[in-house]
């Protein structure tokens, strides 16, 4: 492992000065990730009737975008308790973005959450707005930098899609 790779808050400036190592490139990214969901969360702040959302209303509104869930389903796919779940979700009840839908043809107990049609217009201008703010991050960089940077983060992808396959359960980061 190069120098670089162990001093901390170091400016990278180029592949020449970087240690490119799994570890080293886990590190960098891990670094970065928390930079870059707090700034794209400030960003999503900008989109109208967004006042007041936290971070976890964000991630709820993400996952629904991608289809209706149980309250179970969609606790363990956040990774929260169900009663946090359900403090936030009727938080976005009451804002109309998404609702509960009772009696599944198979299981007439089940509550399903989904998204509104206001709750969808929402997500897609959060996401647009991230896709901008994103965008603007990135729009300094070359050509090169683009292109090294998405062939990562497909790597990256094809990564955990690896693992999720493997795996005999569905998880977080597989669901």
């Amino acid at each position: 492992m190069s120098a670089n790779a162990t001093r901390p808050g170091l400016a990278v400036h180029g592949p020449a000065d970087m240690d490119t190592d799994p570890e080293a490139a886990a590190g960098l990214l891990i670094r970065v990730m928390p930079k870059l969901l707090r700034a794209t969360v400030a960003a999503m702040h900008d989109v109208p009737n967004t006042a007041g959302m936290t971070l976890a209303q964000f991630k709820i509104l993400g996952r629904l975008s991608e289809g209706a869930l149980r309250a179970g389903e969609l606790a363990e796919a956040l990774e929260v308790g169900g009663a946090t779940l359900t403090v936030t979700a009727d938080t976005l009840e009451r804002r109309g973005l998404i609702e509960r839908v009772r009696g599944l043809p198979d299981d007439r107990r089940a509550v399903v959450l989904r998204l509104t049609p206001p709750g969808q217009a929402l997500y897609r201008a959060l996401k647009a707005r991230a896709v901008r703010e994103l965008s603007d991050l990135l729009s300094a960089s070359s050509f090169e930098e683009r292109a090294a940077l998405v062939t990562g983060l497909v790597a990256v992808e094809r990564g955990l899609e690896a693992r999720c396959a493997q795996a005999s359960t569905v998880g977080p980061a597989c669901g």
